[in-house]
C-alpha cells in the first residue's frame, strides 16, 4: 500500500526557519549600513556642489563678469544664503541655510551643521566637510 507523500517533514521546516533567520540578521544592519552611506553621499556630493558653486562665483568676483543668480558678481559671497542661490534650484530637501553654517537633516533626524569659511584673505567661500551634529562628527 503506496501512500502520497504531501507536505515538508519537520527537518525540512526547521532548516528554512534557520535560514531565513540567519538571513535576516545578515541583511537588517546591511540595510542600515546603506541608509547611512546614502546620507553620506547625498551630503558630500552637495558639500561638492556647494564648493564649486563658491568657485565659480569667485572667478566670477574676479574678472567682474555676470551675476551669478541674482548676487552680482562685484560682490564676493558672504553668506550661505548667497551661496546657495548660486546652485541651479538652490539646496535640496532636507538642507538649510542659516548664516555662518548649511544645515543637513538626515533620514535618521541627526542634524549635521557644515560651517562656511572664508578661505584665508580672499573672498572665497569655503564650505568644511567636517560637521558636527548629533551624537558624532561626519565622517569624511
Amino acid at each position: 500500500m503506496l501512500r502520497n507523500k504531501e507536505g515538508f517533514t519537520l527537518i525540512e521546516l526547521v532548516m528554512i526557519i534557520v535560514i531565513l533567520g540567519i538571513l535576516a540578521a545578515v541583511a537588517i544592519p546591511r540595510y542600515t549600513d546603506l541608509r547611512e552611506s546614502a546620507d553620506r553621499g547625498n551630503a558630500q556630493g552637495v558639500i561638492g556642489n556647494l564648493n564649486s558653486a563658491a568657485s565659480v562665483a569667485y572667478a566670477a568676483y574676479l574678472t567682474s563678469l555676470t551675476r551669478c543668480n541674482g548676487i552680482a558678481a562685484s560682490n564676493p559671497i558672504d553668506t550661505t544664503d548667497e551661496l546657495a542661490q548660486c546652485l541651479d534650484g538652490g539646496l535640496p530637501r532636507n538642507w538649510a541655510s542659516s548664516d555662518p553654517n548649511i544645515t543637513y537633516t538626515a533620514s535618521n533626524g541627526t542634524v549635521y551643521t557644515f560651517p562656511m569659511t572664508d578661505e584665508l584673505t580672499t573672498a572665497r567661500a569655503i564650505v568644511r566637510r567636517t560637521a558636527t551634529g548629533g551624537a558624532a562628527n561626519w565622517p569624511e
